[in-house]
């Protein structure tokens, strides 16, 4: 008797696991942007403050703990950028990873690349403005505000933010 050839099983494919983060564009001008992502930074130094201040003696001495005691003590040390008001009005587009999930936020670390990501824009739209600046005095004051802008997000973009457990 002859028996019929059994058809292979195919494997059960698992299914892709959705993304977690998704890219959100943003445009606005380099004063509002750039306020903005000092702002977070500030934000951000004032909980690594906070999280370093309340930790208690046995953890005070952690590597987690001094990393945030390190990264607060940078993100203070920043400096104040005064946006010249003939580029405050300037436009800007970056984009920014936000969580699909809403009810969750985004990280520390995410947030501190998203501001630096619009650091980095309004450095770029400066000084793609300059090119076209209307006389020196103008071009100059925006190759400079962007060089201010980039180093601020030199500095923020080494920082760390370790997790919870390490």
């Amino acid at each position: 008797m002859a028996t019929a050839a059994k058809k292979p099983v195919a494997a059960k494919k698992k299914p892709a696991k959705a993304p977690k983060w998704r890219s959100v564009p943003h445009k606005s001008t380099v004063g509002a942007a750039a306020d903005d992502a000092r702002s977070e930074l500030t934000t951000l130094g004032e909980e690594c403050r906070e999280i370093v201040d309340n930790a208690s003696e046995g953890l005070a001495n952690t590597q987690r703990i001094q990393t945030l005691g390190e990264t607060a003590d940078t993100l203070e040390g920043l400096n104040e950028v005064d946006i010249p008001e003939k580029v405050q009005e300037v436009e800007v587009e970056w984009t920014e990873q936000v969580p699909y999930d809403k009810r969750r936020g985004p990280s520390r670390d995410t947030r501190c690349s998203n501001a630096v990501q619009c650091l980095q824009a309004c450095a770029e739209a400066l000084r793609t403005w300059a090119e076209d600046a209307p006389d020196e005095e103008a071009e100059s004051e925006a190759h400079s505000t962007a060089d201010e802008l980039d180093e601020i997000a030199g500095e923020a973009e080494s920082l760390e933010f370790p997790g919870m457990f390490g």
